[in-house]
């Protein structure tokens, strides 16, 4: 028979192994910090986006009612829910001028984004505006628009109607901030409804302030992917007879521009890529190369 061996771990084995395993502690602790850390502030980023979303319907639903959307996102009421798994306090702020919102978390700071045009422009899309594009399409006879632009002058254009509607809808706040200058871009429709090809160009950039020898710098949409993209777009002077009495005024060239960022379905990382551009540029408006 075998003899069985009894001998357990030595003194100095044991010592080995629990040293070995303090050291592994001692390394992985930090890591282990930084990936719980990581998590929480990813948790609190995407709850504070799917915050931004609501304030942009809400702000919808109530024509833009700035005074009331912001009780519903006050210290009290937020405070309620719980937003930061690391238990940060978030407050809430908008600016009317520049319609920005803004939700900061002491612990993992702040998020700040403007209004998404593309998506108010959707939402007006399914009423209102949508019944203002089909009465313009069938009154020109026609079943699309090449484009309207934000600046265009009256009399006799299609830009002034829905400027003017857009700015009811939103209160004012379209023509301000980031919209400055605005552009809607091949409009069709099918039967009476607005098909999902226009493309939508906005910029914080006065257009009829620069040099037609200009590009400004645009957010872009694009209805038939739904992807987001950031060009500089040409300026160019446009006159026609019969658009505010033959008055010369600037609008962008559509099929002359520059990307800036791949194009992508999320718009806060394009719109990151935006404010990216416009920090280094240090200007929506650069003269062309």
């Amino acid at each position: 028979m075998f003899k069985q061996n009894k001998k357990g771990f030595t003194l100095m084995e044991m010592v080995i192994v629990i040293a070995i395993i303090a050291i592994l502690g001692l390394l992985l602790a930090p890591q282990i910090t930084n990936y719980r850390k990581n998590i929480g502030k990813t948790v609190c980023t995407e709850n504070r986006q799917t915050l931004i979303t609501d304030v942009t319907l809400d702000l919808v639903l109530t024509n833009f009612d700035f005074l009331k959307v912001k009780t519903y996102y006050s210290d009290e009421e937020l405070a309620k829910i719980k937003i930061c798994p690391n238990n940060g306090n978030i407050q809430f702020s908008f600016d009317e001028l520049t319609s920005k919102f803004n939700f900061i978390c002491d612990i993992h700071g702040g998020i700040l984004l403007d209004i998404n045009f593309s998506e108010l422009i959707k939402l007006y899309m399914s009423d209102e505006l949508k019944a203002k594009l089909v009465e313009l399409l069938d009154r020109k006879g026609s079943s699309g628009i090449l484009q309207i632009d934000s600046n265009a002058p009256a009399p006799n254009n299609y830009a002034t109607e829905v400027q003017l509607l857009l700015s009811k809808l939103s209160n004012g706040s379209i023509g301000t901030g980031i919209t400055t200058t605005w552009a809607m871009t091949k409009i069709n429709k099918t039967d009476n409804t607005i098909s999902d090809t226009y493309k939508l160009y906005w910029s914080s950039a006065d257009i009829e302030k620069v040099s037609p020898n200009s590009k400004i710098l645009m957010m872009y949409f694009d209805a038939s992917n739904s992807k987001y993209q950031v060009k500089w777009v040409n300026v160019k002077e446009n006159q026609e007879a019969t658009i505010g009495n033959g008055k010369v005024y600037h609008i962008i060239e559509p099929d002359n521009y520059e990307n800036v960022c791949t194009s992508s379905t999320n718009y806060e990382e394009v719109y990151e890529a935006y404010l990216k551009e416009l920090n280094k540029n240090g200007s929506p408006v650069r003269n062309r190369n």
